[in-house]
């Protein structure tokens, strides 16, 4: 008998941050370098000491310190002579450094290059990161013109293909939870529930890319020892064919990549079961 992808299991309560005063200990210095890095993360041209503390509503003698020390520590860099700071990668690496980040990405390599050649598409592995989707691991189409998704990209989790298929294998409170700091509509919201029950029947999900227009995006769940879907390797396919087509031309070939990575991280199950 094979062991089976898991399904949403039993409801657990969701986790909430604790307002500050309610916090059992707190560390002003700290919370202020943290509120300077997850402002940078959402600003892609990066802002100017003057801006972080008018957004932040500190003072700028107060956040001076806090900048070059992060700067200096090459948690933040300066955009040219402007002096305006921008988020770098430092973090990202340090994510990538964690042993099952680094064992996926790991797994992950030899299949995706594999995919590629096979299937002459760009192909990247994907993990849930806060309320984006984050790309671990990516390989290009070996073909002179291609479409592909950068090694580092985020995308909203509503947003992606690789965040539904994540959402899909949560449980009610779980996906809550993870879409609780996303600013989800109310289409949004029906539309992923129409998605969830799709996953779960076929083991994957194709939909029109939500930021690309002319692409199509294909992906498939990847899971680790304990069953539970921790990633996904996703194809986005420029819409030379048919959706349709190119869901039955590309699907067995994403499928088994991801089962092979799946085994690769201690999954035992059956690429039937995807």
């Amino acid at each position: 008998m094979t062991n089976m992808p898991k399904k949403p299991a039993k409801a657990k309560k969701p986790r909430e941050a604790k307002p500050a005063g309610e916090r059992r200990y707190q560390a002003p210095a700290l919370e202020k370098g943290l509120d300077i890095l997850e402002l940078l993360s959402r600003e892609t041209d990066g802002l100017s000491q003057k801006e972080i503390s008018a957004k932040l509503g500190r003072s700028v003698n107060e956040i001076f310190r806090m900048l070059i020390c992060l700067e200096e520590r090459e948690y933040i860099s300066r955009a040219g002579s402007n002096d305006t700071f921008k988020l770098s990668l430092k973090l990202f690496e340090l994510g990538l450094r964690n042993p099952p980040t680094k064992r996926l990405v790991s797994a992950a390599a030899p299949s995706l290059l594999g995919l590629s050649k096979s299937i002459r598409q760009s192909c990247h592995v994907a993990i849930r990161s806060g309320s984006n989707v984050l790309v671990v691991a990516q390989q290009n189409s070996p073909e002179e013109l291609f479409f592909t998704v950068s090694l580092g990209a985020m995308v909203p989790i509503q947003s992606a293909v690789s965040g539904i298929v994540l959402l899909s294998y949560q449980t009610v409170e779980e996906r809550a939870h993870w879409l609780s700091e996303a600013a989800v509509t109310s289409a949004e919201l029906n539309y992923l529930k129409k998605a969830y029950a799709s996953v779960l029947k076929n083991g994957y999900f194709q939909q029109s890319s939500k930021m690309t227009r002319g692409v199509s995006e294909l992906a498939c769940p990847i899971f680790d020892h304990t069953g539970n879907a921790v990633a996904t390797v996703s194809v986005p396919i420029v819409q030379n064919v048919t959706a349709k087509s190119a869901v039955t031309k590309y699907l067995p070939e994403v499928k088994e990549a991801a089962f092979e990575i799946s085994r690769q991280i201690g999954w035992h199950g059956d690429i039937a079961a995807l």
